[in-house]
């Protein structure tokens, strides 16, 4: 809090995890998506891009991007997430997706 206080932020922006997913039956290590939890401070996680696409990712895997407001500033979270989301336009649908009628 003094942190954001004392710079003036509405919020602390940082990716949601320090390392992308990991095959099935390795453990997720370097989390970053606790800080919300252990603070009590109210987040947001939004698309925040895709890493390098790989053999078994051919357009990358999503990563996360996460927003930590001060308390009880979840509507403004909202808006910063959601002003994130349509500048950066980094949500891309899954190629598996059917088209919508």
């Amino acid at each position: 809090m003094k942190l954001m206080a004392d710079n003036k932020l509405d919020a602390i922006v940082f990716p949601h995890q320090k390392r992308p997913v990991v095959p099935v039956g390795e453990i997720q290590v370097e989390r970053n998506g606790s800080l919300g939890s252990v603070t009590g401070f109210p987040s947001i996680v939004v698309p925040g891009g895709f890493t390098k696409p790989t053999a078994t990712a051919k357009i990358g895997v999503p990563v996360g991007i996460e927003f930590l407001g001060r308390p009880w500033q979840e509507g403004l979270l909202i808006e910063i997430g959601y002003a994130y989301e349509q500048g950066t336009k980094n949500r891309k649908m899954p190629p598996t997706t059917p088209v919508l009628p």
